[in-house]
């Protein structure tokens, strides 16, 4: 997965590849198609309409594949399936649900790692070179367009998760309805709470809007509130929030429908870990815009160059700055090569290592 391979040294895995070739070829056609969408998932509850596992098999034996023809020096067709990963991920950047990004990651995280082995590995013309700059993912911070499009599907799942208190009587009129949290209790149960059908209207005319359109005027408010504290992102860091139980008590008990769907669909500690990952994944963005600067150098004057300030016209502004800790990369040469690495969130530069307390983050070389 991590690695070329040649198939002489793994003969049964090259001849179960060669069994999918037409899977293979299927999923390289898929991935030239530009929109990808999945139905909404509009409950909650509701199974999600995205398949990961399958998805998940199709990223796995596209860079097996891919990484056999990197050992095997079949550049271009590695290059193909690195390409259709990256589309893959481009289809689930398409989805309504952070989750769907986080899943794209993985796959565009795979493509990065397979292209930038081609980058410095390969003999690749400036035609090959351009042909990747132009598939590659950019290297500006979209995070505020990106939070903004995932927080309207937020207020549309918000609203849909509070609608229950409503319902229309007999006679077509809109009403508050007996109780929310009977909502999935079976016909005969609820009957047996009749008696309290009253006090549940009651408690949502105190806390609740009359006209059931309202309730985008409160997602509106969940939704801007979330987005100012998201605004600096992606890479915040919060404290776990001190909240008493008497905090909670009261939060619960004032409007439970509202905080449960606040809880479900703008809790902040959920969105700024799903900022940090975005914010690694913009590291590997940019690492390989540098990568790929690095190599446009040693094709113009034949070796790598002494520092990064030497590609500043072969790479895009932005990719010289690292999102996780506001900071510069660590480039150094290497021998014959050279390697190239983030600080990690510390922001310490601890020569490129990523273990025994150190969070240095290898762009190049791959990590054994």
């Amino acid at each position: 997965m991590r690695h070329p391979w040649k198939g002489e040294d793994y003969p049964e895995a090259s001849r179960w590849l060669d069994s999918h070739v037409e899977i293979i070829n299927e999923l390289l056609h898929i991935g030239t198609m530009e929109k990808c969408r999945w139905p909404i998932q509009i409950k909650v509850c509701d199974e999600y309409t995205v398949p990961y596992k399958p998805l998940r098999y199709c990223m796995h034996i596209l860079t097996v594949s891919g990484n056999r023809d990197f050992g095997e020096g079949r550049f271009q067709n590695a290059l193909k399936k690195s390409f259709c990963l990256l589309n893959m991920a481009e289809h689930l950047y398409q989805q309504t649900d952070s989750l769907d990004i986080h899943c794209g990651f993985y796959s565009e995280r795979t493509a990065l790692e397979m292209i930038r082995y081609t980058l410095v590995r390969s003999d690749l013309l400036e035609d090959d070179i351009n042909q990747i700059a132009g598939l590659l993912p950019t290297a500006a911070n979209n995070w505020r367009q990106d939070i903004s499009r995932l927080l309207e599907f937020e207020k549309l799942r918000f609203a849909n998760f509070v609608s229950p208190v409503y319902e229309i009587n007999e006679k077509g009129e809109i009403r508050f309805a007996a109780s929310f949290w009977l909502l999935f209790d079976d016909r005969q149960n609820q009957k047996s709470h009749a008696k309290t059908n009253k006090r549940w209207r009651l408690y949502w005319l105190m806390n609740m809007p009359i006209d059931p359109n309202g309730l985008w005027d409160m997602a509106e408010v969940e939704a801007t509130g979330l987005a100012q504290f998201l605004e600096p992102g992606p890479m915040l860091n919060i404290d776990k929030d001190d909240e008493s139980f008497i905090d909670f008590c009261v939060k619960s008990l004032s409007n439970g429908a509202r905080w449960t769907a606040n809880q479900v669909c703008f809790e902040k500690h959920i969105y700024a870990s799903f900022g940090e990952y975005y914010a690694k994944q913009m590291t590997r963005r940019r690492g390989t815009w540098l990568v790929l600067g690095l190599r446009r150098y040693r094709n113009a004057h034949g070796t790598w160059p002494d520092n990064l300030d030497a590609i500043k016209s072969y790479a895009p502004a932005e990719a010289f700055l690292d999102p996780v800790n506001d900071d510069e990369f660590v480039y150094v040469l290497d021998g014959d090569g050279f390697k190239l690495y983030s600080k990690g969130k510390n922001g310490i530069d601890e020569n490129g290592r990523e273990n025994d307390g150190a969070d240095d983050w290898l762009i190049w070389p791959p990590r054994e």
